[in-house]
């Protein structure tokens, strides 16, 4: 049965059901929309695509071609086309969307896929969502944002399966297989940014109990991997390459911050972060010593022995996207200098690749760069789910682990930025659902969809509310909240410590499958079963390939301790357990 099952949700999409999809027909049954907008059918050698094209002094915005066929509250449906942003400005060039509206023609839903470099090369764009309570159709749109031209070919709109309904038996069958889906984990922890010991947040409440607070916690935990930005002006604030600020506020903040990981054995990746400070890309050699000058102070000089990984740029994509100061092209060019720097001072940092922000174009561009992919450690994506996009998270994973596998040697594969939002968000500092129950589902949900497809670490954002450099309220991003709220945790510090603690940098992940997987999903290393219930109701799980009794259980109700909470119990039949409605667990 539980192959059957499987079999039936890998059976693929249906046939594409745009029509008209090499304008043979001129545009008939395609729409327009977004004025001025020139809109052209072009043949070459490699067949008939259309054109998208603005002048170059028009107010940037949302123009699209698209077409809209109906649709119910709960279908699913798949959007590909391939697309080339030949010359565009201001904006994030091609984009793949798939919309939902209602009977008002009002949108009351939607998924986009971006396509960032500007290059001659046909890509893949891919838009997947679910229609949500109150679409009466589906609309798959070809968007050029910003001003320009951009190119389109062979769209391709599919419905994928609806929702499998649970068993009426309420029983779930998970199947441990004996088949390695992560050879060596990098781990799980989270973005700690290292500002927390700074002035700013200790006169806004940081004292020595928040501080004992804070540390007892992580020491809990127990992560493996921490991800941390370092501003230019907290060390190089001139930008020139020479002058440097190794005893500022912020870096003896940094300094406290890594002497705890320093002494956990933490993995430390360090990130660049801009916020204004763009003037460095203009001169590629100063950058690089720069960096290597900040390496090498960290590592050698300090000791911090814990920092493993460095990446240039936090999510790339939404800078050097175009323009010469921050063209795709200069990003390389950095990246090949400061490998050059990294060598010469001998030092051992692996270098991330990518680290885009929802941006696959990009991934895919670092992916095909032959040089630049040779200097690579590993590579990194961020992203944040909405809650209704959760059946297409592990699609997220497999994208990219896709390419990653077609290009070797492969590397590893993390999330160094993640997490949820709804239309309460805010960014980049406020974020209600995070504070909520189902927050700790979803995150649990996201871990078991990448320990599955081949994710060898997590870093979800972030640690703790925390002011920012500058900033005149709180990261409201976090697994506890600040001062102002004496430091409680929020329920997702239980979903985040329990892989954490569980968890060691180069143990083993198997892949396991669920005869429901969108109600019930599993994971498992070696020594233990991580699961989640996400259904309204009590599940009855049949176990094979994993021998556990000792059975842990955490509802909404158990979230108050800041230490190991829920319930515990010993399997009397190690093959079967049952777990409560909204729940999430181990079994070891």
């Amino acid at each position: 049965m539980l192959a059957l099952m499987l079999g039936l949700l890998c059976l693929g999409a249906d046939a594409n059901l745009l029509e008209n999809t090499t304008w043979a027909e001129d545009f008939a049954g395609w729409n327009r929309a977004g004025a001025p907008l020139e809109v052209i059918r072009e043949t070459d050698e490699d067949g008939v695509y259309l054109v998208l094209r603005t002048p170059m002094d028009v107010e940037p915005s949302w123009r699209h071609v698209s077409q809209s066929l109906p649709s119910s509250p709960g279908e699913r449906f798949e959007f590909q086309v391939e697309a080339r942003g030949i010359d565009y400005k201001e904006g994030r060039g091609p984009l793949a969307s798939v919309q939902f509206f209602n009977d008002e023609n009002q949108r009351v839903g939607y998924s986009d896929a971006y396509g960032f470099v500007p290059t001659m090369e046909w890509r893949s764009l891919t838009a997947r969502g679910e229609a949500p309570e109150g679409a009466t159709q589906v609309r798959a749109a070809m968007m050029l944002h910003g001003r320009g031209e951009v190119q389109f070919r062979s769209p391709a709109l599919r419905q994928l399966p609806d929702t499998a309904p649970l068993p009426e038996s309420s029983e779930v069958a998970v199947r441990v297989r004996d088949e390695v889906s992560v050879d060596s984990l990098i781990g799980f922890g989270a973005e700690d940014d290292g500002w927390f010991y700074n002035e700013q947040n200790a006169q806004h409440g940081v004292d020595e109990e928040g501080i004992a607070i804070r540390e007892g916690r992580i020491r809990y935990m127990n992560p493996d991997w921490i991800r941390m930005f370092f501003w230019y002006r907290d060390w190089n604030p001139s930008l020139d390459g020479e002058t440097y600020t190794w005893d500022s506020d912020n870096m003896q903040s940094h300094y406290r911050t890594l002497d705890l990981y320093q002494e956990l054995g933490a993995r430390v990746t360090i990130a660049g972060v801009e916020w204004t400070y763009t003037e460095q890309w203009k001169d590629p050699e100063s950058l690089a010593r720069a960096i290597g000058d900040l390496l090498e102070h960290l590592i050698v000089t300090k000791g911090y022995t814990c920092i493993q990984d460095w990446t240039l740029s936090n999510e790339p994509n939404l800078f050097f996207h175009n323009g010469e100061e921050g063209s795709f092209e200069r990003f390389i060019e950095i990246h090949m200098l400061v490998a050059e720097e990294i060598e010469r001072r001998g030092l051992d940092v692996n270098i991330v690749g990518s680290d885009d922000g929802d941006g696959l174009d990009w991934f895919q561009a670092c992916v095909h760069h032959e040089n630049y992919h040779a200097l690579t450690g590993l590579y990194a994506s961020h992203t944040y789910f909405n809650p209704p996009d959760l059946p297409f998270v592990r699609d997220f994973f497999e994208d990219r682990l896709a390419l990653l596998r077609a290009h070797p040697p492969e590397r590893p594969f993390v999330m160094a930025e993640f997490g949820f939002t709804d239309d309460r968000t805010a960014h980049p500092s406020t974020n209600p659902l995070m504070e909520e129950y189902p927050y700790a589902l979803l995150t649990m949900s996201a871990y078991m969809d990448g320990l599955n497809a081949g994710v060898a670490g997590f870093s979800i954002w972030c640690m703790q509310e925390v002011y920012y450099p500058g900033a005149s309220a709180p990261m409201n991003f976090g697994l506890w909240h600040f001062a102002d709220r004496n430091w409680e945790i929020r329920p997702v510090f239980h979903a985040v410590s329990t892989l954490a603690r569980l968890t060691s940098a180069g143990d083993t992940a198997y892949r396991t499958e669920s005869s429901a997987p969108e109600h019930f999903k599993a994971a498992a290393t070696d020594d233990v079963l991580f699961w989640v219930n996400l259904s309204d109701q009590p599940l009855e799980v049949a176990l094979e390939g994993f021998s556990g009794t000792q059975l842990r259980v955490m509802t909404a109700k158990d979230m108050d301790s800041d230490r190991e909470t829920g319930q515990i119990s010993t399997l009397e039949d190690p093959t079967r357990f049952q777990v409560p409605a909204q729940s999430f667990g181990y079994l070891r």
